[in-house]
């Protein structure tokens, strides 16, 4: 079934069930800094890779990984407008980001 077809309330149910429950749930939340911490952990790296040594591979790996991101964003915003999910995608990538800038500011990588 391809994603014009697909139902949107079934669609909000899994990301529901399956991925803001770390948000509404106050006793995963250490669960979700772990998550998101090793999220930062994964594409800072690929960042600084990708940026300053202008490596293809770590490029095409970002942009693999920033597909389903802007998807998950960009279906938020169409079915609930901005919220949780959004947020929270937007702080991974802007906390790897920042990340990355200080790794390369203090010679970390």
């Amino acid at each position: 079934m391809d994603e014009s077809t697909q139902d949107p309330f079934e669609a909000a149910s899994r990301v529901d069930r399956w991925i803001l429950v770390f948000v509404r749930e106050s006793t995963l939340w250490p669960v979700l800094l772990v998550l998101v911490g090793n999220s930062v952990v994964l594409l800072a790296p690929l960042f600084l890779w990708s940026f300053r040594d202008g490596r293809a591979g770590p490029g095409w790996a970002l942009a693999i990984l920033a597909l389903p991101s802007l998807a998950g964003i960009v279906w938020e915003l169409r079915h609930r407008g901005p919220g949780a999910l959004s947020g929270l995608l937007l702080t991974t990538w802007a906390l790897a980001a920042a990340a990355a800038l200080a790794a390369n500011h203090y010679g970390l990588l």
